[in-house]
């Protein structure tokens, strides 16, 4: 049965040659449309979620932008039992970062608090996230940059000099970020001396609005009761004559590449739920289509 089911079907394509190529070629198309939509949109919702504790980090938002003052995390975490740990990052670009005779200007360089690793699942090739960032004067580099600098050596135990005044002792490489990730930076440095970068006070700084913070948070907690506390717990203006309690809300890291399109500015720059949506709704409407004309032979059979 099948092989006449097989004959009938090669008996109507030699019949209908002009037919049966319009409508194998449409179908055709359409999947392979379809195909690379999809291969999008899945590329799309895979952001940050190879971090083994992508459920339980969140980032702190403000109501029109994610940045915070370096103060903030050490408050929330002292007062609320659901944080775990928090890691700060501090952005930076246009940096002068040279090893030796090798000098190259750096835009993805970032200062961070040695819980960063503990936090985030990045894969070390050299050294260990237990210790990288622990002391003072230490970084974490990936991939192309220790080619750029070491070529195939360890760079382990070398100094960078960044921006001509400070050394940092290199503890461990890293794999590259992947791209699925909402933030890519070359160079980590930790915040552990940053009193000789930044001041002596400026972890207690509520006016320094540049910082990110991502808190591990604990297994079950309610998100709208922490937002709550958050907002009772960051301080008011009180030159303001009619305060309000700032707008503070938490963003799980998986939301953030996709739900981050209100901002005003970010850590870098991110994509739109909607978009994938509106690729997602094309993608299927061409695979409609093209199936509709493959099976469906009557407009066809009009033209001939």
């Amino acid at each position: 049965m099948f092989k006449n089911y097989i004959k009938i079907a090669y008996a109507n394509l030699v019949k209908s040659k002009v037919y049966s190529l319009i409508s194998i070629s449409s179908l055709t198309v359409g999947m392979a449309v379809c195909i690379l939509l999809l291969l999008y949109v899945s590329h799309e919702l895979s952001f940050d979620r190879y971090h083994q504790k992508a459920d339980n980090i969140y980032r702190l938002c403000q109501e029109d932008h994610p940045f915070q003052a370096p103060a903030t995390a050490q408050l929330l975490a002292d007062n609320l039992p659901e944080i775990k740990t928090y890691a700060r990052i501090l952005p930076r670009g246009n940096k002068v970062v040279h090893y030796e005779n090798k000098r190259f200007k750096e835009d993805y360089v970032a200062w961070v608090d040695a819980e960063f690793y503990e936090i985030f699942s990045f894969k070390f090739i050299h050294g260990s996230p237990e210790n990288s960032l622990q002391e003072p004067g230490t970084a974490v580099i990936n991939e192309k940059t220790a080619r750029k600098y070491f070529g195939n050596d360890n760079p382990v135990g070398k100094i960078l000099k960044v921006g001509n005044e400070y050394d940092y002792l290199i503890t461990g490489v890293i794999e590259d970020i992947p791209e699925n990730s909402h933030f890519t930076f070359d160079i980590f440095m930790t915040l552990e001396d940053g009193d000789k970068m930044f001041g002596s006070d400026w972890e207690e700084s509520w006016g320094w609005w540049t910082f990110l913070v991502y808190f591990e948070m604990q297994d079950g907690f309610s998100k709208p009761d922490v937002e709550a506390k958050i907002c009772k717990l960051m301080p008011v203006n009180p030159n303001d004559p009619d305060p309000e309690l700032p707008k503070m809300t938490i963003q799980n890291l998986k939301d953030i590449h996709l739900y981050s399109a209100h901002f005003l500015g970010d850590i870098q720059p991110q994509n739109s739920i909607t978009y994938v949506l509106i690729f997602s709704a094309i993608g299927l409407l061409i695979l409609v289509i093209a199936c509709f004309n493959y099976i469906n032979p009557v407009s066809y059979t009009h033209l001939r």
